[in-house]
């Protein structure tokens, strides 16, 4: 689920309240909400529907922000038995897992097809 006060995806409890704490760095091995990744990595997962996505991080613009700090952010990953497959991080895209190599061509839905040659 989406949390516009965090920018992420993130787990809801059935009571639809957030799960807590919350570290968008922080990794569990299939013990979090996530399998294979982090809240960074995750929160990109909507290939079939960039410009829903976009919409809900204010537009374009600020979603192309939120993509360029996907690049920028600090590689680092939190947590207890963190995720072997979180690998060929820069920033926080990990190259070396497949489930995040169609974000860079999220930028060509955004009309901003060169960035995607620098990252």
């Amino acid at each position: 689920m989406f949390d516009p006060s965090t920018g992420f995806m993130r787990g809801r409890l059935a009571d639809g309240s957030w799960r807590t704490p919350f570290d968008p760095y922080s990794s569990g091995h299939r013990r979090d909400d996530f399998c294979e990744g982090n809240a960074w990595q995750w929160s990109f997962s909507v290939a079939h529907d960039v410009r829903g996505l976009a919409k809900l991080y204010g537009g374009n613009n600020k979603f192309c922000d939120k993509l360029d700090s996907l690049f920028k952010a600090s590689s680092k990953i939190a947590g207890k038995n963190a995720s072997g497959d979180i690998s060929g991080l820069i920033g926080q895209y990990a190259h070396g897992n497949e489930s995040g190599h169609h974000i860079v061509y999220m930028y060509n839905e955004l009309g901003e097809p060169k960035k995607r040659n620098v990252m």
